[in-house]
């Protein structure tokens, strides 16, 4: 994946604020990803099947769900995971070595999320 030009990247944003999710959308396509599309927590599983799945942008708190955690983990994808909690910005036990982005972010803060998950 690291070799892969960004904008191949499939992207799904998966946030339950979806004003946070179309800025994040933004984010990505302005910067290249031309692949990236927002997706609620019920339809990850379809989306994942229709589209396949690189790297997915998703809220702790939906993550966190046994059923979203094991779609997740089925499909190989990288994660990045989105938190206004303190605590989880040090890194989140059931995601080892996920990149935490806080909530409210900046741009800088979603890209070098992005980058830090594929390579």
């Amino acid at each position: 994946m690291q070799n892969q030009p960004k904008q191949d990247l499939r992207i799904v944003v998966v946030d339950p604020e979806y004003l946070v999710a179309m800025e994040a959308e933004r984010v990505l396509q302005d910067a290249g990803f031309s692949k990236t599309r927002i997706a609620m927590a019920w339809e990850l599983s379809s989306v994942i099947a229709e589209d396949g799945l690189d790297l997915v942008l998703i809220d702790i708190g939906i993550a966190a769900s046994a059923e979203v955690d094991a779609v997740l983990r089925r499909s190989g994808a990288k994660v990045v995971v989105l938190s206004f909690r303190s605590q989880d910005l040090e890194g989140v036990d059931t995601w080892p070595g996920a990149p935490v982005v806080p909530k409210p972010f900046s741009d800088d803060q979603i890209l070098q999320a992005i980058e830090d998950a594929i390579l």
